[in-house]
């Protein structure tokens, strides 16, 4: 999996095996010290040279950990679309969560058709695990058809809440 540092919105898949996010992690630390490892002593002295390393390999740590999801969730096969940004954007919106806000971006995945329906290329949605499971599904059905997506599927997750 290759990560771009790019600003803007890219469509991740989430990475449930365990051995290979530990192996994906090992090959980034392990390209960092090959690095290190290269450089003449000059370059090592140079005090910007460790921020700088850092600079390269904290985004791309992160990028993975975005994209890592416990094996307990793998049946969800979820890809992540993750939007990179160094400021604060005007299109950034946030929602209320308990006593939260969470930041977000509204992000068009489907095609609007002329009759001012949509095309979305989902056919099922599995949600969960919530404390909810009743209010979760009546919210995604209200939310399929106010844009007359009716042929789209809503399941529950077999994932329990807490184990």
């Amino acid at each position: 999996m290759k990560f771009s540092l790019q600003r803007g919105p890219h469509l991740w898949r989430v990475i449930y095996d365990e051995k290979k996010q530990v192996g994906l992690l090992q090959k980034a630390i392990d390209a960092a010290i090959a690095l290190i490892k290269s450089q003449p002593r000059s370059v090592l002295a140079d005090s910007l040279f460790v921020p700088n390393l850092a600079g390269v390999v904290r985004p791309v740590l992160a990028n993975y950990c975005m994209t890592f999801k416990s094996a307990a969730f793998s049946e969800e096969k979820e890809w992540r679309a993750i939007h990179l940004s160094g400021s604060v954007n005007v299109d950034l919106r946030f929602r209320p969560a308990g006593k939260l806000l969470i930041p977000y971006y509204s992000l068009a995945v489907g095609r609007r058709n002329p009759d001012d329906t949509y095309e979305l290329p989902v056919e099922r949605i599995r949600y969960g695990p919530t404390l909810e499971p009743g209010l979760a599904e009546q919210s995604l059905r209200l939310l399929l058809d106010r844009y007359d997506l009716k042929k789209v599927q809503v399941e529950a997750s077999g994932v329990p809440l807490r184990d």
